[in-house]
C-alpha cells in the first residue's frame, strides 16, 4: 500500500510540476507601434503566426505599447533606445531582450524567430525594456490583442482543466488512504455484537460450574466430618 501511494504521489508531481515550469519560462517580447501604422500591422501578423505555432507560442507573450496616441507610451519608448545608445524614430519598435529591431520586414522573421529562441534558453537574460520601465516611473498601458487560435486555446484549455482535476482527485486519495492508515493505528476495531454476547455467556456458564464443583466439595467434606465423628463415639 505504501509503494502504491508513493507512486501515485509521483505521478501527480511529474503532471504538475512541468506546466509550472512551462508557464513560469515564457518571456516578454515588446513593440512599441502606431495605431494605424501599416507596417506594425505586418509585424503583428508574423507574431499571431508565431503564436499560433506550436515551437514558439510557450516561449513568449508580445506586449504592445502604442506610441501615437499615448504620450507615456512614447516616453518610455525613447528611454529605451537611449540606454541602447540608440533612437526610436520610427515605429514598429520590436525589443527581444537587449536586442531591437527598426522597422519590420519578412526578411527579420528568422532573426526575429532566432532572437526569441536565444532569448527564451537564457534563464539569465532580462529585458531592457523591464529594466528601464522599473527605473523610473512610467505611466505606461500596455496591450495584449494576440491569442491563439480558437480550437487551439480550447483544447489547451480543456487538457489542462483535465489535468488539473486529476491532479486534485490524487492527492485528495493519498491523504484519505493516509488518515485511514493513521486511524487505524490508534484506534480498535470494534467487536460484533454476537461474539460479545457469546462471550458473556460463556462466563456465566463457566462461573455456574465453578459454583456445582465448590458445593459439590463442601458436601463431601461435610459428609466426611460427619462419619468421622461416629466412629470417634
Amino acid at each position: 500500500m505504501k509503494k502504491i501511494k508513493l507512486l501515485l504521489l509521483l505521478s501527480i508531481i511529474g503532471i504538475v510540476l512541468p506546466l509550472g515550469v512551462d508557464a513560469a519560462s515564457k518571456k516578454n517580447v515588446y513593440i512599441f507601434k502606431g495605431a494605424t501604422c501599416g507596417f506594425c500591422k505586418k509585424a503583428l501578423t508574423f507574431f499571431q503566426d508565431l503564436v499560433n505555432d506550436a515551437n514558439y507560442r510557450d516561449k513568449f507573450d508580445l506586449v504592445e505599447y502604442e506610441v501615437w496616441n499615448n504620450a507615456e507610451n512614447a516616453k518610455l519608448g525613447k528611454a529605451v533606445a537611449t540606454e541602447l545608445g540608440e533612437e526610436m524614430d520610427g515605429v514598429p519598435y520590436i525589443i527581444i531582450g537587449d536586442q531591437t529591431f527598426s522597422g519590420y520586414t519578412t526578411s527579420y522573421d528568422d532573426q526575429i524567430k532566432a532572437a526569441i529562441d536565444t532569448y527564451y534558453n537564457d534563464d539569465s537574460a532580462t529585458s531592457v525594456v523591464e529594466r528601464v520601465r522599473d527605473s523610473g516611473e512610467y505611466n505606461v498601458t500596455p496591450e495584449y490583442t494576440l491569442v491563439k487560435e480558437n480550437a487551439s486555446n480550447n483544447a489547451d484549455t480543456i487538457i489542462a482543466v483535465v489535468i488539473i482535476v486529476i491532479a486534485i482527485a490524487g492527492f485528495g486519495y493519498v491523504v484519505y488512504l493516509s488518515r485511514k492508515d493513521n486511524t487505524s493505528k490508534y484506534y480498535e476495531k470494534p467487536v460484533k455484537k454476537e461474539k460479545v454476547e457469546e462471550k458473556a455467556e460463556e462466563k456465566v456458564e463457566e462461573k455456574k460450574e465453578v459454583k456445582k464443583t465448590t458445593n459439590k466439595n463442601s458436601s463431601s467434606k461435610k459428609s466426611t466430618k460427619k462419619t468421622s465423628s461416629k466412629k470417634k463415639k
